[in-house]
């Protein structure tokens, strides 16, 4: 009898328990959340901006601007908006997630992702996050907050050191293989033949041999040729320009850099005492870094873009090939 009664009680004081904690958790409760109401408490930001990678980034990669901040139960983040720095474009909106309750408080976290369309110093960017207004008491309804800088690397070699951005292309299939050699072997010994022909009418002796800005504008105006048509896709044409422009550039100023990547065969030509001319270097420099977005990056270039940079690269070879006055004071390269 005694140890019924002994379980009996212990059973009872468990039921009281229970109740008790249901009644007075919710009272609890409620007087915290008016506590926070009336010293309306602030927000405060816990980590100020946090970026992923910490470090440098690689160009096309994709950056996380994130930010954790503390509020009362009555408060909440209800809207966030961000704004890049130049060189970086923002994906998406911003996320806004709960992270963590407490005692009388929440956890929010303020997520942007951004990826960089260029290589070199990204300036700060801008995150603005709007809160709820509880009542005419209210503070803090907006939160300014600055993004900072970050740095952006080119992209790396291959394996086996070749430049990513002259690599070889992948393969089309068999058939449309076969077409493709056999219009550009067509369209190629039409061009080398009229190019040839004009050759040995003003150069009599020795054998002809076609001179770099002579090869370059023949292959540029097969590609012209061939997206007109629709024999070569829009993004292939576009990485077999960057092939054309480069090849080119070394051939005509005597470059050795067949493992250079696209950052180091810039700086090469855009020293103070650079080989390129002034006017050409930035439509080079925006042509190469675009190049490496549409090829690793996956950003497709529109018929437009493709368009003005043929233009270019043909402006390009007509502007830094050798002129006669050149030849007879010896400055070509």
């Amino acid at each position: 009898m005694t140890k019924k009664k002994t379980g009996r009680k212990i059973l009872f004081a468990l039921i009281v328990t229970v109740i008790s904690a249901a009644i007075l958790m919710p009272g609890a409760a409620a007087v915290i959340y008016w506590y926070g109401v009336k010293t309306n408490t602030p927000v405060r930001d816990l980590t100020g901006i946090v970026m992923t990678p910490p470090g440098d980034s690689r160009l096309g990669d994709t950056v996380t601007a994130s930010v954790l901040l503390k509020m009362p139960w009555h408060r909440r983040p209800i809207e966030a908006a961000a704004e890049a720095g130049k060189g970086a474009t923002i994906l998406s909106d911003p996320s806004i997630v709960r992270q963590q309750w407490g005692v009388g408080y929440a956890v929010w976290q303020v997520t942007v992702e951004m990826r960089p369309y260029r290589t070199g110093l990204i300036p700060p960017g801008k995150l603005d996050v709007k809160f709820n207004r509880y009542d005419e008491k209210s503070i803090d309804l907006d939160m300014d907050l600055r993004i900072p800088e970050f740095k952006v690397l080119p992209l790396e070699n291959a394996k086996g050191g070749e430049l990513l951005v002259a690599s070889r292309l992948p393969d089309p299939g068999i058939a449309q293989k076969k077409m493709l050699w056999i219009i550009g072997a067509i369209l190629l010994a039409l061009l080398v033949i009229a190019a040839l022909y004009c050759i040995f009418r003003k150069r009599q002796e020795g054998p002809a041999v076609l001179a770099p800005w002579e090869t370059a504008l023949l292959e540029l105006a097969e590609l012209r040729i061939g997206f007109r048509q629709g024999k070569i896709e829009m993004e292939t044409c576009f990485v077999k320009l960057t092939d054309v422009v480069r090849q080119y550039l070394e051939k005509r100023f005597r470059i050795n850099a067949p493992k250079q990547t696209t950052y180091e065969f810039l700086a090469e030509l855009n020293k103070p005492d650079g080989v390129l001319p002034e006017n050409q270097r930035p439509f080079l420099r925006e042509f190469m870094t675009a190049a490496d977005l549409v090829k690793f990056a996956k950003l497709p270039p529109d018929e437009h873009t493709l368009s003005v940079a043929l233009d270019k690269a043909e402006a390009l070879v007509a502007e830094t090939r050798p002129t006669p006055e050149l030849n007879k004071k010896g400055g070509d390269k």
